[in-house]
């Protein structure tokens, strides 16, 4: 399974948001314990932490103080898996200070650990968290195995537009599979545009890379490749911005793939 270091959940309702987020959990820790699924339903799973709103306050909020308790557990060794899974249920309730605290662990994460942010209302956290997350809106019957093929699907998407390797008509193939509805076609830039972003700054694993060539090529990060690619991601946040405002997915992915294939790093 592909993984990324931050989620951030939103579309349906708290309780099938929690379930997604404990579903996943099950799931990746399940890759290394068989037992992790009854673990985690009896509430005993030693390396999943839920952040929840401060008890001592009169309004529920996520304060500072809340995130850099998370801190200190996520800086922490895993008590029974290769990693820690935190899931923040209520995310639009850290206040601004938590989010800026939060940035911290979204920057630079720990190896192999993972943050789930669930939120009802993704425009109440800051635009720097949201794009450090890769971002699932939930519409119903979502199964995990289905975001690891998706991921797969960003690779491919990337090593034809972004790094040369393939022709354009490879890519529109790939791309009109994911034109079935907006929600469909936006989870797709969501997680295109939060993989391009790891590359740019060198937050990624290395397996999430499709070959040693490019993951060599990776680490030596130029600030001209860095920059090609981050103007790569401007031409997604256009093609999801025209979408949320009613323009066909087909024509926005298509046209965004035009202007990637034609500023490639590789160009």
């Amino acid at each position: 399974m592909t993984l990324f270091h931050a989620y951030l959940i939103s579309g349906g309702n708290a309780e099938e948001r929690l379930d997604y987020a404990v579903n996943f959990a099950s799931e990746v820790f399940g890759l290394d314990d068989p037992e992790a699924a009854f673990k985690i339903e009896r509430g005993v799973h030693e390396d999943l932490h839920f952040v929840l709103p401060d008890p001592e306050k009169k309004t529920p909020v996520l304060s500072v103080a809340v995130i850099e308790q998370l801190q200190a557990v996520m800086k922490s060794k895993p008590l029974a898996s290769p990693m820690k899974i935190a899931i923040i249920p209520e995310a639009e309730k850290m206040n601004e200070s938590a989010q800026n605290k939060l940035l911290k662990l979204l920057e630079e994460p720990a190896s192999g650990d993972i943050l789930l942010l669930l939120t009802q209302n993704e425009e109440k956290l800051l635009p720097t968290v949201r794009s450090r997350c890769v971002r699932k809106r939930l519409t119903g019957g979502e199964r995990i195995d289905a975001d690891a093929a998706l991921l797969d699907t960003v690779k491919d998407i990337v090593r034809i537009l972004v790094y040369d390797r393939g022709v354009l008509a490879e890519a529109f193939a790939i791309l009109d599979e994911f034109t079935g509805s907006a929600d469909e076609s936006i989870n797709l830039l969501f997680s295109l545009e939060a993989f391009l972003r790891d590359m740019a700054v060198g937050t990624y694993d290395s397996n999430l890379l499709w070959d040693e060539t490019l993951a060599a090529n990776t680490e030596k990060m130029t600030p001209k490749m860095a920059y090609r690619l981050m103007k790569c991601i401007d031409h997604i946040e256009v093609a999801i911005s025209d979408i949320e405002g009613g323009l066909r997915p087909k024509t926005c992915l298509r046209d965004m793939a035009l202007q990637i294939k034609a500023g490639g790093v590789n160009a």
